[in-house]
């Protein structure tokens, strides 16, 4: 995992995360770690957290990425720029109920 996003992504009230991550960048002789496809984990608040999968939650980054951040368009709505080494940025918008 190389960036996490902690925030009330559903807007139940509870925070819940993001995270995105892999790396391209190893030794030769090293396998690339490229098991991850982005996470999505809705809080209850109490410190517990349900995984949502990529088919229902549209969160979907199998790429060597780097960081994920929150941006509020001019129409108010929320949307997650995910930043990923040699390759295109990717944006979400929010897919869940």
């Amino acid at each position: 995992i190389k960036s996490i996003y902690i925030g009330d992504v559903n807007e139940d009230g509870f925070k819940d995360i993001f995270t995105v991550g892999n790396h391209y960048g190893v030794e030769v002789e090293t396998v690339r770690y490229d098991a991850g496809v982005g996470g999505v984990l809705l809080g209850d608040g109490k410190n517990g957290f349900e995984y949502v999968s990529p088919l229902e939650s549209g969160f979907y980054v199998p790429l060597d990425s780097r960081e994920i951040k929150l941006l509020n368009s001019a129409r108010g709505q929320n949307l997650y720029l995910v930043l990923n080494n040699n390759d295109t940025p990717l944006l979400f918008k929010k897919n869940m109920k």
